[in-house]
């Protein structure tokens, strides 16, 4: 809610600079502070991961080092991991209420731009009218990773509890964007089937599949000849002719499949690139601005050109161009253990937290959430609290 250049620095750089000093701190103060466990082993391959890739950019691709901080910094989010086992269970579950209801109060923040235009939150520069209501982008981080929580594990009773799971959701569909509305809702029925038991046996996993199928098709018949239209042209390959392709206002899936494969083409030339990406480059560096020369991606108001790099469209193509296909896999190895860690507790709380990580990896080809390590946060803040 308070202007990020009140500040000076972005509250992220003060959470990560907090984030690692009580790391450092740890490792000085407790012996135990890094246990040996594979939650450890899989931030320690990613981290190794982000360490070789920083001096890859220095050493190989020559970008310079307050580019790499930059771009690479937000990767140290999983050290919270280490701090949040500290903590003891009734810390956890508070430190968890009050996160939920910070949530719906910007929900409520959120819904009230949406009707009145009026922008209430940061990062309110970009919305426009439609359909009688206003779009904005901004909406709140905790939302992807609490929604599930907030419906399947909420805490609260009474009339706290319908507050704190109805803004949550309601904020699903206040951006008004058909991608997360339609994942989202396929993402609840599956959690709804499991949590209920549903999906124990062959014969009720065929009737689930089955009505989410119908479910899928419904809300696909209210998908706009724009959808319709960008799925017959992605699947004539049409993305694949970068410099022929014809994009306006209305080609928003066709432009993340472009985004992306302009981006791949560029990073498979060299096998280094293939492998790990090419480099941590900063969206507003001379590095960028001399190397790339992407024709597909968002204007660029600074200096008229296209954004090289960065996007809120497509998680995948800031993967590839700064991971590369192992980098990537690395990273996804460390997601794909998190899911699987909260899958085999099977409680409301760690399928709530499983929903969570599949919603985001669902709108990875129309959001960015996946790339950053954000998401990741409030699965380690609970990966201990079983294990105790």
């Amino acid at each position: 809610m308070i202007p990020e250049i009140w500040f000076g620095i972005k509250p992220a750089d003060y959470a990560l600079i907090y984030v690692v000093s009580l790391f450092i701190w740890g490792c000085i103060k407790y012996e135990d502070f890094i246990p040996k466990n594979k939650i450890t082993l899989f931030i320690g391959i990613f981290l190794g991961f982000i360490v070789f890739e920083c001096f890859l950019s220095r050493f190989y691709y020559h970008i310079d080092w307050e580019s790499i901080i930059r771009t690479g910094r937000q990767s140290l989010f999983v050290l919270v991991y280490f701090l949040f086992r500290r903590l003891e269970k009734n810390e956890i579950l508070q430190l968890t209420k009050i996160l939920l209801v910070i949530l719906s109060l910007q929900s409520v923040l959120f819904i009230i731009q949406t009707v009145s235009g009026i922008g209430l939150l940061t990062d309110n520069e970009h919305h426009f009218p439609y359909g009688g209501l206003y779009r904005f982008y901004n909406v709140p981080i905790l939302m992807y990773v609490l929604v599930f929580y907030a419906v399947f594990a909420n805490p609260f009773t009474g009339y706290l509890k319908i507050f704190t799971t109805i803004t949550p959701v309601l904020n699903i569909f206040a951006p008004m964007h058909r991608s997360l509305i339609v994942i989202f809702v396929i993402v609840f029925l599956v959690g709804v089937l499991w949590i209920r038991g549903y999906l124990k046996s062959t014969r009720n996993m065929i009737i689930s599949s089955l009505t989410i199928s119908i479910v899928v098709i419904i809300l696909g018949l209210h998908l706009n000849s724009r959808a319709v239209s960008d799925i017959e042209r992605i699947s004539q390959g049409e993305f694949l002719e970068i410099e022929s392709i014809e994009l306006n206002e209305d080609s928003s899936l066709l432009f993340r499949m472009a985004h992306f494969f302009e981006r791949y083409m560029e990073v498979t030339e060299t096998t280094i690139g293939t492998l790990w990406g090419l480099g941590f480059m900063a969206e507003d560096s001379r590095y960028t601005d001399n190397h790339f020369n992407f024709i597909i991606g968002l204007p660029n108001v600074q200096n008229e050109g296209t954004i090289q790099v960065d996007t809120s469209d497509i998680a995948w193509s800031i993967f590839i161009i700064r991971y590369g296909i192992l980098g990537t896999f690395i990273y996804l190895l460390l997601y794909g253990y998190t899911i699987l860690y909260y899958w085999r507790i099977k409680n409301n709380f760690s399928a709530s937290v499983v929903l969570s990580l599949f919603l985001v990896l669902g709108i990875s080809f129309t959001s960015d959430q996946l790339y950053y390590t954000t998401a990741l946060v409030f699965p380690l803040l609970y990966h201990d609290y079983y294990e105790n």
